[in-house]
């Protein structure tokens, strides 16, 4: 579309006359043909340029003649014409164009370019009288080249067969329009600059200033933003250099005009032919140009901010040329009107922050002018100014009366401050502020309520930024304003309604914190302790200002368990001894999980106290702090901690004698097959009551608990109430682990007081079963033994085997066990294939074998890791020290949780030459000793474990006294295996009988009975149980002379036959076999005569 300003300086002038009345039927096309897109210009120094955008003013012919400016700029004329028939192109149309067109002298049409603008004819007509020959045998549109040769003629058509036709004929009309365009601005620049470059610069500078000027005037109406830059800076500089500081200062305009038509911007080539250029019309001149150049529709960030850096160097600019002007703030007020409203309107950031900041800067200049000239005052504004310096006339409208006044005081704040809210958060101090003066103006006008709806936020936000004077000064008119509204009980607050009571309480404490006057402090302290009795409020105040908080880094245990921290309490903002009902400090750990230490009835006084905090309700591991509150009444002083500069601390299982403890593990008695927790608590004598909820915890935040207390169903949690010396829990691995953790929240009252204790921990319990156990059994005529092999289950952890024992069920008479298992010393074993431990038991019964029965081993043992745990802490840590080991006691269950766990050892060096060694780079003693430096742990017992782990390190060895004598406090584990008798078989007994004879020869028969016994009643059974064959085998050595094969008849029998020895030396007797005929198996037979030997010649 056309430019907005017929005149702007930054766009192409184009006329149009139109005596016919038929350009309003073309004006449209021609409005949505500009701005002139993508001009593509040959610069001087060769290279391609592609202007993108030429802004057109379109206006009436008579009004560019009007302006010698205006006509001078002029590019294109237009004249719409149009024509029906011969006699009226001659009678009409021929006579008006031939007026229209410039003439020479001579009386013929000038053809100058480079000083006039191109005529172009538009011919606005149909079709019919285009295309026919109005002229015999020649077109209208050649009769037009004939009669003006060199003027350009536009055929407009009035009708278009379809918008495609109506499109593609306009867009051929634009790249006409392009043309001329193109070539007026490049014959008049080609013009210009021969006409410079021909110029002496020190002679002629001021033709050369007038050559530049119309040169920057090409420019700027070409949209060529940096050629015309250069261009008055060239301006400029021949300026300066000629001028130097000769010209006077001049009068400033009020109103200030931006308009071209006005003498103050004159040509400076005119003025300075005049000798009445002035300092005022020169600092006008360039800010108006630079002005225009840089204040276009499309104009980016970058150009706002080059806008706002220009109006405030022209504006400083005209303070130091003009600063003792009567009139100069009516100036500066009419001035930034006129540009406010030339910058162009724009939804940017940059381009809204800063007509913000130029609506703030008319409105500040406006009040220096009104309170200059006025009795009027703003509490919010202090301004030393002489009255009668200045005059403010030309705007008395707009304070005629002291309403008035603030009523456009008003309307201009609110204005800023509409602009600056769209900017986002950086402009939020403005904001605040713009804010705050509209408040202070309500508070001034006793408009009280809606002063405290301002300053609600305002207030707060100054105080929280630490600009304590501004914010102090504030506060009171707020809490003035709040204590004059009667009826106002509640104020909304991020959509909450909170009572004045709290505000007016918050408020208070906040001029008490900032204030420095002793007497006014106290004042306010008073206040605020009235509020609180006449109306408590539940307040929460930061202790920033009124204490100094200062923590310690460890938490000790101060008495049975009782945890207790020291921290630090300056009471130096409160005018005098405060009573608090409660000081608590409180932490939290990773997951979440706070503990708090607290003190009751505390008088903090006007100095440094130190106190010491108690934790009942105790959690393991590190926590940091969160907050420390001081509550008094009902009101809450916090002290929160955000960084991680403050330290934390690290709680872990102290010592003490008369503390009740509960302790979980892996149960140290277990059948096998079975699982089981075992509960420890010490000293639950002391117990009044007692509540331990176990939580089996998941591997990660996406597998399933791996356990359950139910073999029916999922249950994780076991609650057990009134804990005793020892409770057994079962529960029911649902995947194969070898390990588990628990968490696990112990809470008792004791019998000696009120108090709640409750401990939590995590806890790894270790479930996996070191002992390996396979049983074979043995059938015997008059017995049955069992034959256990015992060895280590995994490569990792060997075991002590101390004893086994195998215990019949009951009544234990009907059996008689034999084969106990005792070694004189711990017997080792590892999983080691070749290295395992044997175990048989003989067993008898004066009755019968019942298959029901189920006998029970008894296996006593120890991990070796158990038993070197034990070694260390008393053969290399303690080594019998009493005095020492009393202060280590404390510490004892720190050294058991947090640093044995971590002890890997070498277990061959062990077992090869007692040397207790741990695993190379298995442990850091830098991370021990930051842990123990951490829990404030005795610097004695430190620095001994420290030096006990270094030996380790090193290897360590015992005799094997010490070993023996210490192993002695190592708590055995028993694990019980089940042993089932075997099921009921067919079972047989069989003996070979054989006359005595001197001796056996080779091929002699030896005459045998055989005795073939039933053991059915050994296992309370009668008769056989099935069909039975019984044969003696014939081999290589033996012949079978006789019944060799036969069915047992009876539960007894007897076999009569010889055997043949078909070999000389020591032979075995014949191989035996009974077989079921039922099922085709062997049974079992005892044959006595197995491994007898005969010895043949």
């Amino acid at each position: 579309m056309a430019s907005k300003n017929e005149f702007a300086a930054n766009s192409v002038l184009v006329s149009y006359f139109d005596p016919f009345d038929v350009f309003d039927a073309l004006n449209e096309q021609f409005v949505e043909a500009f701005p002139l897109q993508n001009i593509h210009w040959k610069a001087p120094n060769g290279g391609l340029r592609t202007i993108e955008m030429v802004p057109v003013s379109l206006l009436t012919e008579s009004k560019a003649l009007e302006s010698d400016t205006a006509a001078s700029r002029l590019f294109l004329r237009f004249a719409a014409v149009n024509c029906i028939s011969a006699d009226d192109y001659r009678a009409k149309v021929r006579p008006l164009i031939r007026q229209w067109l410039p003439v020479n002298e001579n009386g013929l049409w000038k053809e100058d370019l480079s000083h006039y603008p191109m005529p172009i004819i538009l011919l606005y007509a149909n079709s019919e009288v285009v295309d026919s020959k109005l002229f015999k045998s020649t077109l209208l549109i050649d009769k037009f080249a004939k009669d003006f040769p060199n003027v350009k003629v536009l055929e407009l058509k009035s009708v278009y067969k379809s918008p495609k036709e109506k499109k593609e004929f306009w867009g051929q009309i634009v790249q006409h329009l392009k043309s001329f365009v193109l070539n007026v601005f490049q014959n008049r620049l080609t013009t210009y600059q021969a006409q410079l470059s021909s110029m002496n610069k020190d002679t002629h500078w001021v033709e050369q200033v007038r050559c530049r000027e119309n040169i920057l005037e090409l420019y700027m109406a070409m949209n060529l933003y940096d050629e015309a830059t250069n261009e008055l800076r060239e301006i400029k500089q021949c300026i300066t250099e000629h001028t130097k500081s000769e010209l006077s200062s001049g009068t400033l305009e009020v109103p200030f005009k931006f308009s071209c038509e006005t003498p103050s911007l004159a040509k400076l080539s005119d003025v300075l032919s005049d000798g009445m250029l002035t300092k005022y019309h020169s600092l006008k001149y360039f800010f108006v140009n630079e002005f225009q150049l840089l204040a276009q529709d499309d104009a980016k960030e970058v150009d706002f901010l080059r806008m706002y850096r220009l109006i405030s160097f022209f504006l400083h600019s005209i303070e130091q040329n003009f600063i003792t002007e009567a009139n100069i703030l009516e100036f500066k007020c009419s001035f930034l009107d006129h540009i406010l409203e030339r910058l162009p309107h724009t939804k940017s950031t940059m381009g809204v922050q800063i007509r913000a900041e130029l609506v703030l800067a008319k409105r500040d200049c406006w009040i220096q002018g009104v309170l200059a000239c006025t009795e009027f005052t703003l509490i919010s504004k202090q301004i030393s100014i002489d009255r009668d310096a200045y005059t403010f006339g030309s705007l008395k409208e707009t304070y005629s009366d002291e309403a008035t006044f603030h009523e456009n005081y008003l309307k201009l704040t609110k204005k800023a401050l509409s602009l600056f809210n769209q900017c986002g958060r950086k402009r939020q101090r403005t904001v605040d502020i713009l804010s705050i003066e509209i408040g202070v103006l309500h508070h001034q006008r006793r408009e009280h309520d809606k002063a405290v709806s301002l300053f609600l936020s305002c207030y707060e936000y100054y105080m929280e930024s630490k600009w304590d004077v501004i914010g102090l000064k504030l506060l009171k008119i707020f809490v003035d304003s709040l204590m004059n509204c009667s009826g106002l009980n509640e104020l909304k607050i991020d959509d909450e309604a909170v009572p004045v009571s709290i505000i007016l309480s918050n408020a208070y404490l906040n001029i008490l914190r900032t204030s420095y006057n002793d007497s006014e402090r106290r004042r306010w302290w008073q206040k605020f302790l009235q509020l609180s009795r006449d109306r408590p409020t539940g307040l929460v105040y930061a202790t920033d200002g009124l204490f100094h908080v200062h923590t310690t880094d460890h938490a000790y245990l101060s008495q049975p368990n009782t945890l207790s921290i020291d921290v630090s309490i300056d009471n130096y903002g409160i005018p005098e001894d405060l009573k608090a009902d409660a000081v608590t400090l409180t932490f939290k750990n990773s997951d979440d999980f706070f503990v708090h230490f607290q003190l009751l009835n505390v008088v903090l006084v006007e100095n440094e106290k130190i106190l010491t905090l108690n934790a009942t309700e105790i959690a393991y591991g590190d926590f940091k702090p969160v907050s420390l509150e001081i509550d008094m009444g009902s009101t809450t002083f916090v002290k929160q901690f955000l960084d991680d500069a403050v330290p934390g601390i690290r709680i872990e299982h102290s010592y003490d004698a008369q503390s009740v403890t509960l302790a979980i593990e892996q149960a140290r008695e277990l059948n096998l097959g079975d699982y089981a927790l075992e509960l420890s608590c010490v000293n639950h004598d002391k117990i009044a009551s007692s509540e331990a909820i176990i939580t089996a915890q998941k591997h990660d935040q996406t597998s399933a608990c791996p356990l359950s207390f139910s073999p029916d169903s999922d249950i994780i949690c076991e609650k057990i109430t009134n804990v005793n010396e020892k409770v057994l829990i079962r529960y029911y691995p649902k995947e194969s682990i070898s390990s588990f953790t628990l968490h696990v929240v112990f809470s008792f009252t004791k019998t000696s007081g009120a108090s709640k204790f409750s401990e939590t921990s995590v806890v790894k319990i270790g479930c996996y079963l070191p002992v390996s156990v396979s049983v074979e059994d043995i059938f015997k005529r008059d017995m049955l033994i069992f034959k256990f092999l015992l060895g280590s289950s995994t490569t990792e952890e060997p075991i002590i085997m101390s004893g086994t024992k195998l215990l019949p069920p009951i009544p234990e008479d009907r059996y008689s066990i034999s084969g106990g298992y005792s070694p004189d010393s711990p017997l080792y074993l590892s999983a080691d294939p070749e290295e395992n431990c044997l175990n048989c038991y003989q067993i008898t019964t004066s009755d019968f074998f019942q298959s029901t029965d189920t006998f029970s081993l008894h296996i006593t043992y120890n991990t070796l890791k158990e038993q070197l745990d034990a070694l260390v802490t008393d053969a290399v840590l303690v080594q019998g020290d009493v005095e020492w080991y009393k202060k280590f006691e404390a510490w004892s269950l720190v050294w058991k949780l947090c640093v044995l766990p971590l002890l890997c050892y070498q277990y061959d060096a062990f077992r090869a030459g007692l040397i207790i060694q741990l695993v190379k780079d298995s442990i850091n003693l830098k991370e021990f000793g930051n842990l123990f430096r951490k829990i404030s742990m005795n610097r004695d017992v430190s620095e001994t474990i420290i030096h006990c782990l270094s030996r380790l390190v090193k290897g360590v060895r015992l005799s094997e006294i010490d070993i023996s004598a210490y192993s002695k406090n190592v708590v055995p584990r028993k694990l019980i295996v089940p042993v089932e008798l075997p099921r009921f078989e067919q079972f047989f007994y069989v003996e070979f009988k054989n006359k005595k004879a001197s001796e056996y020869e080779l091929g002699n028969p030896i005459e045998v009975t055989i005795e073939i016994e039933s053991l059915n009643q050994t296992w309370g059974q009668n008769g056989l149980a099935g069909s039975f064959v019984f044969e003696v085998a014939s081999s290589n050595e033996w012949l079978v002379h006789g019944k060799k094969r036969m069915r047992i008849p009876s539960e007894k029998s007897e076999v009569h036959l010889h055997i043949i020895p078909l070999k000389r030396g020591y032979l075995h007797y014949p191989k035996v076999d009974i077989i079921n005929i039922d099922s085709d198996e062997p049974s079992r037979i005892d044959y006595t005569n197995y491994y007898d030997t005969l010895l043949v010649f």
